[in-house]
């Protein structure tokens, strides 16, 4: 059986627990995203809402309340500054989740080159790239 590049080391070994820490963490970002993506479509569909309208009883047509458009309108605001605030919680956790992964990959490949190479090959002039028959 052909042994991996990492199958004598374990990849985790020498990241301190604050790093550690910090690679758990990135297991929960999807849920926080999905729970900022609920709140994000709440805010939209607030934001979205279809204004006061006038009411009929009978013959008689009442128009909206001033107040009710100005309660409108200040749900409209408060709506569009809470998606902002939304959508850049969203983009922070992408890049902490990209940020992490990234320092995971450079703790697991700063062991051993993923792939062994050799490097007088590369460094001869016949040097030629690997093809994979499938």
């Amino acid at each position: 059986m052909a042994m991996t590049p990492y199958e004598d080391s374990d990849p985790l070994e020498g990241l301190s627990e604050e790093e550690l820490q910090q690679l758990m963490e990135l297991g929960v970002i999807p849920q926080k995203q999905d729970a900022l993506a609920l709140q994000l479509a709440q805010a939209t569909k607030l934001r979205n809402a279809a204004g006061p309208e006038g009411r009929d009883s009978g013959r008689v047509y009442t128009a909206a309340n001033p107040l009710e458009h100005l309660v409108h309108a200040a749900q409209g605001i408060r709506a569009g500054s809470d998606m902002k605030r939304l959508e850049k919680e969203q983009q922070d956790l992408a890049n902490a989740q990209v940020a992490g992964r990234s320092q995971f990959l450079k703790a697991l490949y700063g062991k051993k080159p993923p792939i062994p190479m050799d490097l007088d090959a590369i460094q001869a002039d016949n040097f030629q790239m690997p093809t994979a028959n499938f």
